[in-house]
């Protein structure tokens, strides 16, 4: 935004930007539920301050396209600015990306509300704008008041680490653990979906599954789709199945083998619940079995390298002597690569025949 200069040095002197330039303001979007830690962009809440001072500096600019007389002013510009991260309360921020930097909070600097219920307005906005002070409770905010953005008039791109909720509860503390995000999700009386907490099942098999595996995630919901969507995600990747079973939901492990790891042990129960013989099936044929030539994949936003889109592959599975196709889990969960190539090595293998119990030997469970 150097100045534009005309013959000789009379030049036109370059006006100061009028008003403040933003990445995202969007009113009536979704607030993120943020679960464990993961990279989140803000949404522009409120600005205020903005100034463009003139600057000790001038562009340079001169006849020709070289540096000398005719340079136009240069202005300096701040303003104060609240930056809304997700639903609350979280445990605090981590690293800082601003354009292509990196670093923490304080570098910028700023101040980080956490989301409490009833969490007070910042003390700068109570002094200089108390017509609109808010404490946005609820809601995690980042304020940062008089911030310099040298000279241009433009916010920088600004996303922050988000610690959310549960991120303790994992084996790493930074992702949570499925069965305490399940549980959360469903029955929190601000945020949940609005599940009766006393139809959901006891959760602490599918926990200790998960504990001992080290399969814990950091999942962000930010779109708009049914709860069920949101929970048939995390289960998937967590190689689980959602069962209804004596009035209550309840979630049932696929692995069969006893695990020990990360402080806990998972024994699932193999007892027998039927005797089913070749009598009680339906056969059908099916294409699963065929060979695809496509390894099984995972995508996911991996934790370890800056929650990048990640894609995770691993050797095929031989069944029947075919290549077993394997539709791609795709997750934007994130979680380490190594965890997802857990999930991949967990999933049930397909059968080239698929069986149908009949009426008669077998009711749901």
């Amino acid at each position: 935004m150097g100045g534009i200069v005309g013959a000789g040095s009379n030049a036109k002197q370059q006006k100061a930007v009028g008003s403040l330039q933003f990445q995202t303001s969007q009113r009536g979007g979704v607030i993120p539920l943020v679960y464990g830690t993961t990279r989140v962009t803000p949404n522009l809440i409120d600005y205020d301050d903005f100034k463009g001072a003139p600057s000790s500096q001038q562009s340079g600019i001169g006849k020709g396209g070289g540096g000398g007389k005719g340079g136009g002013q240069q202005y300096k510009y701040s303003a104060s600015v609240i930056m809304g991260v997700c639903q609350g309360p979280i445990s605090g921020i981590g690293t800082v990306w601003r354009d292509k930097n990196v670093g923490v909070l304080s570098s910028l600097p700023a101040a980080v509300y956490l989301g409490s219920d009833g969490q007070a307005a910042d003390p700068y906005w109570e002094t200089r704008h108390a017509a609109k002070a808010l404490g946005y409770s609820g809601t995690a905010t980042i304020v940062a008041n008089n911030f310099a953005m040298g000279n241009t008039a433009t916010l920088p791109n600004f996303s922050f680490e988000v610690e959310g909720l549960l991120s303790l509860s994992g084996t790493n503390g930074f992702d949570a653990n499925p069965a305490a995000i399940v549980a959360d999700f469903l029955t929190n009386p601000r945020y949940g979906a609005g599940f009766p907490e006393t139809s959901l099942g006891d959760l602490s098999l599918y926990s200790a599954y998960c504990q001992a595996l080290g399969l814990v995630l950091s999942p962000m919901l930010d779109t708009q789709q049914e709860a069920q969507q949101h929970l048939a995600d995390i289960i998937k990747i967590t190689n689980s199945a959602i069962v209804w079973s004596g009035g209550l939901l309840k979630i049932i492990p696929y692995g069969d083998q006893p695990i020990t790891g990360n402080g806990s042990s998972y024994t699932p129960d193999t007892t027998p619940l039927y005797s089913l013989g070749e009598d009680d099936f339906i056969v059908q044929e099916s294409s699963v079995g065929t060979n695809s030539g496509v390894p099984p994949a995972g995508r996911h936003c991996d934790r370890d390298q800056g929650r990048s889109l990640a894609v995770s592959t691993m050797i095929q599975f031989i069944l029947h002597g075919r290549l077993r196709p394997t539709p791609p889990i795709r997750s934007n969960l994130s979680v380490s690569t190594d965890r997802i190539t857990t999930t991949l090595r967990l999933s049930r293998l397909s059968i080239k025949r698929r069986s149908i119990f009949t009426a008669s030997a077998a009711t749901a469970r």
